[in-house]
């Protein structure tokens, strides 16, 4: 891998990557790069190169908590929040190739970096998401932005493309949103006027306090709720005339905290019920829902699939948490999770983002427990045809896992594969037992990753 990555790059190789849609709110999407894992490790090596003189990165164990408390003290009237919209999709290449040649004064590498975004975006503008490479970069670029506001004399936070300014009264809280505005503007961003806002500080520590407030008083309230009260015999003689006393039985912890967290998801559930699909509900409910399915997929009760089918229809983005939530309860409780499987699959809003964690779901689910029923079976199948790259070589693993795979299938996979997913299919059919020789030899000689896929393939199988 490391020799044909050198050698790809010397040769100046052509970036690789598909571009994928991942649910936003409501019904945006957020843009998502796949690239090849030969360009992945080439981005992040370019970019670790001058890491050291980049800025500490904006996100971290600890780091989100200490943004969303700053401000809270001081002698400041009010806070202002910006938020930068759809930030990576416009981060200019010119401007980031300026502020990187001014940290590293390495222009050898900075100009590597710059053609391969250059290629990768088809543009001079925009940096792949979810990539630790883009997170660092963006962090370079945006400090332009915050070194402008604490020119000014601002006390300035920011975590990711969340910023947090502080402010003496009303009139500075509206002249730093005038100024983000057009500092902004001067390096191509624009401020988000959904997310931007001026709160007073009390306004925040009440919020705060009472987001965990509110935690703690659902705890509690269903703890009582869960609190029996039994009748204990205390003296002796017949039952006529046996005392009595009352007592209370309070649940065992965890118990509670399940209840709890079930209570959380109803109370969303309902709130979400009463608004259009493409509305998303702000509330505490709807901020605790990933940590909810997260504790109740070790409760020994399972949510029913009509509220896993809900949370998935009323907000799309969760796919990812009750794939997760589906997956831990085959492996952990050795559930029969096919039942719930096919309803998931069943959903006619599938983004390829969401067809990626199915199918993952799926193997997880296969591992666990076995025995691929059809309907999920013929659903991998239709997957081989997606119109993306991605989504296709996954499902030719799961479907190899599942010993169903063909080699028709695989010649056509691997004739409609780039670099990006050959390996992936040259896995694939390493794990399948029975396809030709001939179509396999071809395939696993095609190039040297391929031949680390199939070695690869060995050892998992």
């Amino acid at each position: 891998m490391t020799k044909f990555v050198e050698t790809s790059f010397m040769a100046g190789r052509t970036v690789n990557g598909e571009i994928m849609t991942m649910p936003r709110k409501g019904f945006g999407l957020r843009p998502i790069v796949i690239v090849a894992p030969v360009d992945r490790i080439i981005y992040t090596a370019l970019v670790r190169t001058i890491a050291d003189d980049l800025p500490e990165p904006s996100r971290g164990d600890g780091k989100y908590l200490r943004h969303k408390s700053f401000g809270l003290d001081g002698a400041h009237a009010y806070v202002v929040d910006l938020d930068i919209a759809s930030c990576y999709e416009y981060i200019e290449h010119d401007v980031l190739q300026e502020e990187l040649l001014i940290r590293s004064m390495n222009l050898q590498v900075t100009e590597g970096v710059i053609r391969y975004l250059g290629e990768l975006a088809g543009r001079a503008r925009g940096l792949p998401q979810l990539q630790e490479p883009s997170d660092r970069l963006a962090d370079a670029y945006l400090s332009r932005l915050d070194r402008r506001l604490s020119r000014d004399g601002n006390a300035v936070s920011r975590y990711a493309d969340d910023i947090r300014v502080c402010a003496s009264d009303w009139g500075h809280a509206n002249q730093i949103v005038e100024d983000a505005a057009e500092y902004a503007r001067e390096i191509g961003l624009i401020l988000s006027s959904q997310k931007t806002a001026i709160y007073k500080t009390g306004t925040l520590i009440e919020r705060q306090q009472g987001e965990a407030k509110s935690l703690n008083d659902r705890f509690l309230d269903t703890k009582r709720s869960m609190t029996k009260i039994i009748n204990v015999a205390v003296g002796g003689g017949g039952y006529d005339r046996q005392e009595w006393r009352q007592e209370e039985v309070e649940p065992e912890a965890m118990e509670a905290i399940y209840a709890t967290f079930l209570g959380v998801i109803q109370e969303w559930l309902r709130s979400a019920k009463t608004q259009p699909p493409n509305k998303s509900d702000e509330g505490p409910s709807q901020s605790l829902l990933p940590a909810a399915l997260g504790i109740l997929g070790t409760s020994n009760e399972r949510l029913s699939d009509d509220i896993l089918n809900d949370i998935v229809f009323h907000n799309p983005q969760r796919m990812e948490q009750v794939c997760a939530y589906v997956s831990d309860r085959a492996i952990n409780f050795q559930e029969d999770s096919w039942q719930t499987v096919q309803s998931l699959i069943g959903i006619e809003r599938q983004s390829p983002w969401a067809k990626l964690w199915l199918l993952h779901a799926i193997e997880q689910v296969w591992n666990a427990i076995g025995g691929t029923p059809d309907p999920v079976r013929e659903w991998v199948r239709r997957r081989l045809f997606d119109r993306h790259e991605v989504v296709r070589a996954q499902a030719a693993w799961v479907r190899a896992l599942d010993d169903a795979l063909t080699t028709g299938e695989v010649m056509e996979l691997y004739r409609r594969a780039s670099l990006m997913t050959q390996p992936a299919i040259c896995a694939a059919a390493t794990l399948q037992s029975g396809i030709s020789r001939d179509v396999y030899g071809s395939i696993v000689n095609d190039n040297s990753l391929n031949w680390e896929a199939s070695k690869w393939s060995e050892v998992a199988e």
